[in-house]
C-alpha cells in the first residue's frame, strides 16, 4: 500500500500527542466527540450505510498510520466499514435513561484509537426510547478538526435523506503531499518572528509552578452576556477587523495586566481552508499560528487592535510548518523531542467559527446534544512533560456566534475561583473597550494582585 508523509498540521499534532504519551500517542484522548439527538422515527441500518458512504467518500476518514515513531507515514485504506454500536437504554427506568445517555456521550471523549490498524472513527446509537435516539460519533483528532465536524454534519444528513453530494474536487492526500505556499519564506519569517520572545509569561498562580505535583485538568464555562456580545460585533465592524481581532486584544490586554509583561505571544488555530478545494473535505487542516504582541499601557484599546490587527494578517500569510520552524530556533529540537508547539507561546486564544450549513427539506434533524466534559485523565508527569506544563496558563476558547466558550485550566496550579475571575476581567475589559475604544490599556478595569 502506497505511503505518503502526515501533512503540515498532522506533523504539529503528532508532536504533541508523542509529548502526552511518548509510548503510544494514540491514546491520549484527543477525540472529536459528535453527539446529536435524534426525535422521531430512526433507521439505524439507513444511518449505517450513510456512515459508510461517508468513510468511502472522504480518504482522511480511511488514514492509518505505518508506526507510532517519531515521523510516521499515512496509509490509506480503500476500504472501511464502519459499525454503528447499538446500545438499548430501554431496559433503564425512564429516569434514568437521560443519565445513561450523557454518560455515553461523555465517554466516548476517552475511546482509544488503533492509529496503526484504524478505524480513526467509531459510531454508536443509544435507544433512549422507540422515538428518541441518541448518535455518539467519536473521531481521533489526527483525521478531523472543528469545521469537519460541522461537514460531518451536514453530509450525514443528506446521505441518510437519499441525496445526492456533489463529487469531491480532491481528497486529504493532495493536501498532505501539496508543498504549500513558499515554506521557506515561512520559516525564515517565524525565525525572525519569533527571535527573543520570554520562554514564559509567569502568570499568578494559586500554587507554586516549581512545586506542580502532576496534571489535572478541568474546564470552565464562559457565558457572554448577549449585549456585549452585540456590543464586540459593532466594535469589529466599526474598526474594520474581525471578531478575533478584538477579542484578542482583550486577552492580550489582560495578560499584560495581570503579568506586568509586554513581550505577550498567543498561540492559536488557523484553519487553512482558503480555497473550494479544501473547504469540503473532512480532516485536519487547522495550523498553529502565533500572535506576538507588544502591548503599551499607554497605547489606547483601538491603537492595540490596529497593531493586533496588523499582527494577525502577517501570521496568517505566512503560516507554515511548525517542525521547521521550531527548527529554526532551536538548534536541540530533535535532540529534544517529543517538541511540543507550546513551548513556542504564553497562552492560547482559539475561536471556533462553523462554516455555513445549510438545512435542505426532509433532511434528518441532527440536534446537538449537550453534555458535560469529563474532565481529562489526571497523569503523572515526565520531567519534559513538568517543564512545559508547569508555565502553562489556562486556555481560552470562544464561540464565534458570541454564546461564551470552554477555559481549560490545571488544577494542580489554578483554583476555579481564580479562572472564573480571569473570565469576569475578559468580560469587563470588553465592556470598557466597547463603551470607550481610547481608554488606556493601563486604566482597563482588571482586579490585581492585593486588591
Amino acid at each position: 500500500m502506497t505511503t505518503f508523509p502526515l501533512s503540515v498540521p498532522q506533523q504539529h499534532m503528532w508532536e504533541y500527542l508523542r509529548f502526552l504519551n511518548p509510548a503510544d500517542p494514540g491514546r491520549t484522548w484527543m477525540n472529536q466527540v459528535l453527539a446529536y439527538r435524534v426525535k422521531g422515527p430512526f433507521d439505524v441500518s439507513r444511518m449505517e450505510r450513510a456512515l459508510n458512504t461517508l468513510a468511502g467518500r472522504h480518504d482522511a476518514l480511511r488514514i492509518t498510520f505505518t508506526d507510532l515513531g517519531p515521523s510516521p507515514r499515512l496509509r490509506i485504506t480503500p476500504e472501511l466499514t464502519i459499525t454503528l454500536s447499538p446500545v438499548d437504554l430501554t431496559a433503564l427506568p425512564a429516569d434514568r435513561r437521560e443519565e445513561a445517555a450523557v454518560a455515553l456521550a461523555a465517554e466516548a471523549d476517552t475511546w482509544s484509537f488503533d492509529l496503526v490498524n484504524g478505524p480513526l472513527m467509531h459510531a454508536s446509537v443509544a435507544t433512549v426510547d422507540e422515538q428518541d435516539h441518541l448518535l455518539v460519533i467519536a473521531l481521533h483528532h489526527m483525521v478531523t478538526d472543528g469545521w469537519s465536524g460541522w461537514l460531518l454534519r451536514k453530509e450525514l444528513t443528506a446521505l441518510y435523506s437519499g441525496r445526492a453530494l456533489p463529487e469531491l474536487p480532491s481528497g486529504y492526500r493532495e493536501f498532505a503531499t501539496s508543498p504549500g505556499r513558499n515554506p521557506g519564506e515561512s520559516v525564515a519569517y517565524w525565525s525572525r518572528r519569533l527571535a527573543g520572545a520570554p520562554r514564559s509569561l509567569d502568570l499568578p498562580t494559586d500554587r507554586p509552578r516549581e512545586t506542580m505535583a502532576g496534571c489535572d485538568y478541568a474546564f470552565h464555562a464562559l457565558t457572554i452576556d448577549p449585549a456585549l456580545a452585540r456590543a464586540v460585533v459593532s466594535l469589529a465592524r466599526r474598526s474594520r477587523v474581525s471578531l478575533y481581532v478584538v477579542f484578542l486584544s482583550a486577552y492580550q490586554a489582560l495578560l499584560h495586566r495581570k503579568t506586568g509583561r509586554h513581550d505577550i505571544v498567543v498561540g492559536s488555530i488557523f484553519a487553512q481552508r482558503t480555497d473550494s478545494t479544501t473547504t469540503s473535505l473532512i480532516g485536519l487542516f487547522n495550523n498553529v499560528v502565533f500572535f506576538r504582541t507588544q502591548v503599551d499601557p499607554s497605547a489606547t484599546f483601538a491603537e492595540l487592535v490596529t497593531q493586533v490587527s496588523r499582527t494577525t494578517r502577517d501570521a496568517y500569510a505566512h503560516v507554515g510548518p511548525f517542525q521547521e520552524i521550531a527548527r529554526s530556533l532551536y538548534p536541540g529540537f530533535d535532540a529534544e523531542r517529543p517538541w511540543p508547539a507550546q513551548n513556542l507561546y504564553h497562552a492560547w486564544l482559539q475561536f471556533a467559527v462553523p462554516p455555513d450549513v445549510t438545512r435542505h427539506p426532509g433532511d434528518l434533524e441532527l440536534d446537538w446534544f449537550r453534555y458535560d466534559l469529563p474532565d481529562p485523565v489526571s497523569q503523572p508527569l515526565s520531567p519534559a512533560q513538568h517543564r512545559l506544563l508547569a508555565k502553562e496558563n489556562p486556555s481560552f476558547e470562544l464561540h464565534a456566534n458570541g454564546g461564551g466558550g470552554l477555559i481549560q485550566y490545571n488544577r494542580h496550579l489554578f483554583d476555579e475561583k481564580t479562572i472564573a475571575g480571569l473570565a469576569d476581567d475578559l468580560m469587563a475589559i470588553l465592556a470598557a473597550a466597547t463603551e470607550n475604544p481610547a481608554i488606556r490599556i493601563e486604566d482597563l478595569p482588571v482586579a490585581l494582585a492585593g486588591d
